[in-house]
């Protein structure tokens, strides 16, 4: 048997460029068993030089994300999708989730687990509201839609900017409202945030923020291809519209619609021997991050 000591020596046979190279090609399922060849390629795969760079290189080939939950054991199951009709990685973590992927990470929250809380901190919020959607990250800042008070249901959207902590306030048209948590969404469309609700028809309006600052806001009205109820989820890296199907029975379905050439695609999934009720989601513009959580978190 090679000591570690061989291991390394061995591993320098190879370039440590050639090395980064090669790994950051690599999915995070490869790259947490590779951790344990050598010193040298654990100090690698948790360096912040490859952790940066893998997230960049990520970046440029965003997947889609499926979540599904299951009631009966209180676990969630992700599904790592490509643009192709097929599951990609998979994995299945305690609790339920409460946040969209941000830069690779899932926020989740286990009601089993103690002295989480100490982790955490709170920066209040000097704004009055009550939170309507899920949130989004775009450029540094956390956008989800609001009420600003319960009485007149008055829509907003709140921005929480990461670096400097601090929250504002975006006014929506007047005409233009936030339904619920279940039927109003905060989508990217072209590289913009952009409002969209549950549409009864194939016709879907996106209010696209075109300037946060003073708080403009147009209308694109797109028609889905499909006569089955979908909801949208906006806008790929190739400028495909997403829809996910919105009631669902053994099979869940994505369409693909590339509104430029009129040309639609469809992807059927299947349940994979999930039985149980509950919740599923889809999330657009996923990237794989090498970052590992202690494994204290990992049940």
């Amino acid at each position: 048997m090679r000591s570690k000591e061989g291991d390394d020596t061995e591993s320098l046979s190879l370039p440590v460029d050639l090395i980064i190279e090669i790994l950051t090609k690599l999915p995070p399922r490869s790259l947490s068993r590779l951790i344990c060849v050598s010193k040298l390629w654990l100090s690698i795969i948790h360096g912040k030089y490859f952790n940066d760079l893998y997230l960049t290189r990520s970046s440029t080939r965003p997947r889609l994300l499926l979540h599904r939950y299951c009631h009966d054991t209180r676990r969630s199951h992700y599904s790592s999708l490509s643009s192709e009709p097929s599951l990609g990685d998979s994995i299945t973590l305690p609790g339920c989730q409460i946040s969209p992927p941000v830069r690779g990470l899932i926020c989740c929250v286990d009601h089993d687990s103690r002295g989480a809380q100490e982790s955490w901190r709170v920066i209040e919020c000097k704004y009055p509201y009550y939170p309507g959607t899920q949130g989004i990250c775009y450029n540094g800042v956390v956008y989800y839609g609001a009420w600003s008070n319960l009485t007149d249901r008055r829509s907003v959207v709140v921005g929480f900017d990461l670096r400097s902590e601090e929250f504002s306030l975006i006014t929506l048209p007047e005409d233009v409202q936030i339904i619920s948590r279940f039927e109003s969404d905060l989508v990217r469309y072209n590289g913009k945030i952009a409002l969209v609700n549950v549409s009864l028809t194939r016709k879907f309006d996106l209010w696209v923020l075109m300037d946060v600052k003073k708080h403009e806001w147009s209308k694109y009205s797109v028609v889905a291809p499909t006569c089955d109820f979908f909801r949208c989820r906006g806008t790929i890296e190739t400028g495909e519209l997403i829809f996910e199907q919105f009631y669902f029975g053994d099979q869940f379905s994505i369409l693909y619609y590339d509104p430029k050439q009129d040309k639609a695609r469809r992807v059927d999934l299947e349940r994979r021997g999930d039985t149980t009720s509950g919740g599923r989601k889809l999330f657009v513009d996923h990237v794989e991050s090498p970052m590992f959580l202690p494994r204290k978190f990992i049940h």
